[in-house]
C-alpha cells in the first residue's frame, strides 16, 4: 500500500520537482550555515 502512495507521489512530484528542488536547495543552504554557525560557537567554547 505505502509502495503504491509512494509511486503516485512520484508522478505527480515530477511536475513539482523544480519547485521542491529549489525549496530544498535553499533549506540546505539554511542547514549548512546552521550547521556552520554550530561550529564556530563550538569552537569558541
Amino acid at each position: 500500500m505505502e509502495l503504491n502512495m509512494q509511486k503516485r507521489m512520484g508522478c505527480s512530484s515530477l511536475k513539482l520537482l523544480p519547485k521542491q528542488l529549489t525549496t530544498s536547495i535553499s533549506y540546505l543552504r539554511k542547514l549548512q550555515r546552521g550547521y556552520h554557525d554550530l561550529l564556530l560557537r563550538h569552537d569558541n567554547f
